[in-house]
């Protein structure tokens, strides 16, 4: 079984941007594979943190919520320091915003209340809509390894593959983190079957696809 765009996961990196490196970044990764770029060092309980210590931080304030929420105009709870719009200037600001890096901003400058500005990723795609679409994808390969092993010793058939994605679409669309998914299967060889899925999310127009190979019983 092989699955397409999921050698980058999730990574978040930090630059000290400049046009060059904003649009170079931006251009790279432009398909996926990164979801946060830091531009801004941030200050949290009288510590001033490094830019690469502040991608720990962000990582950390992502993996405490749900995928499917949005970090544009989310507030870092004790969060000081400099905010990017001050720190650079105006044109590498826009680059920043407009190239899907991350910015921070206050929320409330007289108290001093700081959020993230957009949490836009490389690819233009907020970054709830990347992080829900890798855990759909992974979420369809953990139960297809649990059904066929790891080594590939248990059959898997048509109907036992269609049960899994109904089981997945159902629980997702329940949880609301998707509106739909839609899959098609086309027999590309003598024991060989590609799944393409469509991961619909309710304010994305558009379609993500992702295509596997594997070996599928008809029966």
């Amino acid at each position: 079984m092989s699955l397409k765009k999921m050698n980058a996961f999730g990574l978040n990196t930090y630059i000290e941007p400049t046009l060059e490196k904003i649009q170079s970044i931006s251009v790279e990764f432009a398909d996926g594979g990164i979801y946060k770029v830091i531009t801004t060092p941030i200050s949290k309980n009288l510590y001033n943190y490094s830019l690469s210590e502040s991608v720990i931080y962000h990582t950390a304030v992502t993996a405490g919520h749900n995928e499917n929420v949005s970090e544009t105009y989310f507030i870092l709870d004790g969060v000081s320091g400099e905010i990017t719009k001050e720190k650079y200037s105006e044109e590498v600001y826009n680059a920043i915003i407009n190239n899907g890096s991350l910015a921070v901003g206050y929320r409330d400058k007289v108290n001093g209340i700081v959020q993230i500005i957009n949490s836009n990723t490389p690819s233009m795609n907020d970054l709830k809509i990347e992080r829900v679409y890798h855990l759909i994808i992974n979420e369809v390969r953990r139960l297809i390894e649990d059904t066929i092993g790891k080594d590939n010793s248990r059959s898997l058939t048509y109907p036992g593959l269609i049960g899994t994605l109904i089981s997945i679409k159902n629980k997702y669309v329940g949880l609301g983190y998707i509106t739909d998914l839609n899959y098609t299967l086309n027999k590309i060889g003598q024991d060989k079957a590609q799944l393409t899925l469509k991961v619909n999310e309710d304010d994305i127009i558009g379609k993500f696809d992702v295509s596997i190979s594997l070996e599928i019983n008809e029966e």
